[in-house]
């Protein structure tokens, strides 16, 4: 929804912002400036510069980053499941 709206109101909806935009509305950034920095740090291949192994932490990195979009973590809400609030 977030690309269909960002095409009608005339903007790209491949930039690099919708994914901020994305991360913010999921609460994992209080804004789109701090999301954007966020994604600058995330090395685009992971294998570029390391050879066959993953950098330190990229993969509990990405387990984390799942678990955001997933909504495991994010912001508190009063009805998550004893399960989510554990996770969390």
């Amino acid at each position: 929804m977030v690309f269909e709206l960002a095409a009608l109101a005339g903007r790209d909806p491949h930039d690099q912002m919708r994914v901020a935009d994305i991360l913010v509305l999921l609460g994992a950034y209080g804004s789109a400036e701090e999301a954007n920095a966020g994604l600058a740090a995330v090395p685009r291949d992971p294998k570029q510069h390391h050879g066959k192994k993953l950098p330190a932490g990229s993969r509990w990195g990405m387990v984390e980053r799942m678990a955001y979009l997933l909504e495991v973590l994010g912001p508190a809400e009063e009805n998550r499941s004893r399960l989510r609030a554990a996770l969390g």
